[in-house]
């Protein structure tokens, strides 16, 4: 989400303050159920949510300062949403997709971004990222993956709750 700063801000206001409130509730619920993988699966599943609201708050940060630090830890923690969201798909499923992989393409994209300059600036009423195609290219590749990777589980399954449970994890 590339928005003003004012929108970036109450988006990522509401995000981070949701994660919290779900975050206590689930984990009260899911302690009734006495299985430790479902803690382990909000856990992971609600960082992801986190570093989502992170993000929005770092661009905010980075429109008011023009810091290009603060930008540039913004786009890392959009990036490594994915690795939440992979590996939370593991524990929910029990089946390994290599969501480790994503931390080496994480680091990679830090080290660009921290060797090149990467410019940014507001433009009405979204966030111009001029040069970020290696992020961009990296992030999309991780999301794509993820979807892969949930489509392909809900292929194997022949229990039509469960599939539709996979289908409800993606949104």
């Amino acid at each position: 989400m590339c928005y003003s700063k004012e929108v970036q801000l109450l988006t990522g206001s509401i995000i981070l303050l949701s994660c919290l409130f779900f975050y206590l509730y689930y984990r009260i619920k899911f302690k009734e159920f006495k299985q430790p993988w479902l803690l382990s699966f909000l856990n992971h599943a609600i960082a992801a949510f986190v570093l989502i609201g992170i993000h929005q708050i770092f661009e905010f940060l980075s429109l008011v300062t023009g810091n290009q630090v603060i930008y540039k830890l913004g786009l890392l923690s959009s990036i490594s949403v994915m690795y939440f969201a992979l590996r939370s798909f593991e524990i929910l499923t029990n089946k390994k997709v290599y969501g480790w992989l994503a931390l080496i393409v994480i680091a990679a994209v830090a080290i660009h971004l921290f060797v090149v300059s990467v410019s940014f600036g507001e433009t009405s009423f979204y966030v111009q990222h001029r040069s970020t195609f290696f992020w961009d290219a990296a992030w999309l590749v991780l999301f794509g993956y993820w979807h892969l990777c949930v489509w392909q589980q809900r292929k194997e399954l022949k229990d039509d709750s469960s599939k539709k449970m996979l289908i409800i994890y993606l949104l």
